[in-house]
């Protein structure tokens, strides 16, 4: 939250000329978090799907 606040008060007072860098580095932070969390929910569902592989293993043993 602080560094959207650092990049907004550098766009404020007018550094640079042209925002475009500011844009994309917001855009850029928002696809990174989201590659993160989609990557974490993959994993997580793949550590489901092997425990409850593991439970229907040992149940019909």
């Amino acid at each position: 939250m602080s560094e959207l606040v650092g990049v907004a008060a550098l766009l404020f007072v007018g550094f640079p000329s042209t925002a475009t860098w500011a844009v994309d580095l917001l855009f850029d932070g928002t696809r990174l978090v989201s590659g993160l969390s989609m990557v974490m929910v993959a994993m997580d569902g793949r550590n489901h799907a092997r425990e409850e592989a593991d439970s229907l293993t040992v149940g019909s043993a």
